[in-house]
């Protein structure tokens, strides 16, 4: 999408959501990490949500769609993962904390097995090695196979099966009730191809959510007071139940049907009245570029933020995650430091990165959108 042509409310909502994104992955548990927790079991769908709100169907054959979709999302994620493998193995390896065999397992691991996913290492036997310990940072970047494959089986739906308002509901409630069937069965796939279709059914929704024009069916008061209280009421009940994020990359310890059902819905509510709001406060005129920036740019800080935390743990011996019932106030106070200062170094990498000014390779080879 050319960037003049942006939406500017809902690039708002998605800057909103990755830098509380990037607070959760490294702030310390405790208060400030169930309330980032919180915004983000609400919010986090936007991605998948506008992924199919931006969609224009019949513009291009169902291999172009898919190509495309491939070009923007599974480019960066495995150029990025890559790229920061090779860095944080050479640092583990020269810091005497892994050998070059286990490096290569993590690897092999990673790219196998892909989003965090044990089930099919199991199958061959293999090693868990240091993934999710040495590499922390690789496992985040499950988010863009998902996205992917979600978008295949959305792609499909919309160019060959659902051509009106009601068969795109129906195919909604049939991508949950196999999602369904699949938790409630304890199924879990390689790859997480059990969540596909509950994320297929979230860009669909996307998708069928700007036919029905649903932002701009209110103005003014209305909006401000609805889109408010939906998304505060939304985010609290998510924060006061406390539902593991766990659900959000597969299906461990949360096999509960009416669980997924409802953070589709909250998901759902949270979204439309964050933008909503957005959407007012754009209209009166108030200033949101740097966020809204932050928002059409976000792969380069959902991408970079884990990395560069790694890093600064790497170099100052602080600890990434920390056992909260162990946390004292001065490992409080260093985690918020290293927050801070890993979204600071973020942000100014992802400005660097989008420069319009120069032509960076870096770019090139690695710049995407969400809408693409």
């Amino acid at each position: 999408m050319d960037e003049k042509k942006r939406v500017q409310f809902i690039d708002m909502v998605k800057g909103i959501t990755i830098l509380c994104v990037a607070l959760y992955h490294i702030i310390a548990p405790g208060m400030f990490w169930r309330f980032f927790a919180g915004i983000i079991g609400s919010l986090f769908f936007c991605f998948f949500f506008f992924s199919g709100y931006f969609y224009s169907p019949g513009k291009k054959t169902l291999t172009e769609s898919i190509l495309s979709r491939a070009k923007s999302l599974l480019v960066p994620f495995f150029s990025y993962s890559l790229t920061f493998w090779i860095i944080g193995s050479i640092i583990l390896i020269i810091q005497g904390a892994e050998t070059i065999v286990d490096a290569l397992c993590c690897l092999r691991n990673f790219y196998a097995g892909s989003i965090w996913n044990r089930v099919i290492q199991d199958q061959f036997g293999w090693e868990y090695h240091s993934l999710g310990r040495n590499y922390p940072f690789l496992a985040d970047f499950w988010f863009l196979p998902a996205l992917f494959l979600a978008s295949i089986v959305f792609i499909v739906i919309v160019e060959k099966i659902s051509k009106t308002i009601i068969s795109q509901f129906i195919s909604m409630a049939v991508l949950l009730f196999i999602s369904g069937a699949l938790s409630y069965f304890s199924i879990n796939l390689p790859y997480n191809l059990q969540m596909i279709p509950f994320w297929a059914a979230l860009v669909l929704l996307g998708y069928t959510c700007k036919l029905l024009k649903v932002f701009d069916r209110l103005k003014g008061m209305a909006a401000w007071i609805l889109g408010a209280l939906a998304a505060v009421i939304s985010i609290s009940v998510i924060v006061s139940l406390g539902y593991g994020t766990n659900l959000f990359r597969g299906i461990f310890d949360e096999p509960v049907v009416w669980v997924m059902i409802f953070l589709f819905i909250n998901g759902f509510i949270s979204i439309w009245g964050v933008s909503m709001v957005s959407k007012q406060i754009e209209d009166i005129g108030v200033n949101v570029s740097k966020i809204a920036f932050l928002g059409s740019h976000s792969i380069y800080l959902y991408m970079y933020h884990v990395f560069i935390a790694w890093l600064i743990c790497s170099f100052t011996g602080f600890s990434m995650r920390y056992d909260p019932e162990t946390m004292t106030v001065s490992t409080l106070e260093k985690s918020i430091l290293l927050s801070l200062a890993s979204v600071a170094i973020s942000i100014l990498i992802s400005v660097l990165a989008a420069d319009k000014g120069k032509d960076i390779k870096v770019k090139r080879i690695f710049m995407a959108d969400w809408e693409a």
